[in-house]
Parts: structure tokens; C-alpha cells; sequence
């Protein structure tokens, strides 16, 4: 369990967050943000939001699904951090999460955490369909690591 995951609260994708002090509005950016990654379970998932923290709740999702959407919650700008109270459907290792800096590739990446650059596209399927090509990725985004 990631108990609270951090992010850089001024990356990510632009859907308004935050732009008014609209809790309601705001979780229901989130909400519109989780069902469109079209993850199985995703409608399962609550959503609470105290100022820029976003809370999940739920269960019945898998872990590799509970990961995904935890990284496109974070990845919303004006998010801060993720609060997981969201418990798997499995057993399945828990991955862990990389914030990109300046100069990072997925072959770099994976290089650091899978020990050959070589195995990009397992980063790149494991972030999928946040990431729709291994070559786009900016400073500040989060990516899920797969678990080995």
C-alpha cells in the first residue's frame, strides 16, 4: 500500500482542477479523468477530494488497475498527492513509481529499476493507455514500475 503518493502538483495534464474551490466539480474531473482510461474496475473506484489531495477508495480491482489509476489521479495537474485507500482484488506484488526528471528516457528508466534499457516497453505497457508513445513523456510526470 502507497498510503499517500506525492507528485509534482504542477505537472500533468490541464482538466481544471483545482482552478476553483469546487470539491464537488474537482471530484468530478477526477472521476470523468479514472473511467476514461477505460480500466476494467475503474467505475468501482470513489473518489474524495480535501483541497489537492485526491482519496481512493474501493475495493475489486486488481493491483496492476489500483497502480494505473493512482498514476492518472497524479497525474492531473494541480494534484499534490494520492491518498490509496484502495484495497486489490490480488495478491500481486506492488509495483512502485518513478517522477521523470530532465533528461529521462523509458530506456534510461527501465535501465535504473529493470537493470537493461533494453526493457522499455514493459515501462511503457505498464503505463498504458496514460502513455500513447515511449518517446513522450515530461518532467514531473509519474510512471508506474512494474513490479519484477
Amino acid at each position: 500500500m502507497f498510503d499517500l503518493l506525492k507528485t509534482v502538483a504542477n505537472a500533468g495534464r490541464a482538466l481544471g482542477f483545482g482552478d476553483k474551490e469546487d470539491t464537488e466539480a474537482n471530484r468530478e474531473i477526477v472521476e470523468k479523468e479514472l473511467r476514461g482510461t477505460g480500466l476494467d474496475g475503474a467505475d468501482k473506484v470513489g473518489v474524495e477530494v480535501a483541497g489537492d489531495t485526491i482519496v481512493l477508495k474501493g475495493d475489486g480491482v486488481s493491483q496492476e488497475v489500483k497502480e494505473k489509476l493512482m498514476m492518472a489521479a497524479a497525474n492531473i495537474k494541480g494534484v499534490a498527492a494520492v491518498q490509496d485507500k484502495l484495497a486489490p482484488a490480488d495478491k500481486s506484488a506492488a509495483g512502485q513509481f518513478h517522477t521523470v526528471v530532465s533528461g529521462d528516457t523509458l530506456g534510461a528508466i527501465a535501465q535504473k529499476y529493470l537493470g537493461k534499457a533494453s526493457a522499455y516497453p514493459v515501462i511503457f505497457e505498464a503505463n498504458k493507455p496514460m502513455l500513447d508513445n515511449p518517446d513522450r513523456i515530461y518532467p514531473g510526470q509519474l510512471l508506474r514500475i512494474p513490479a519484477k
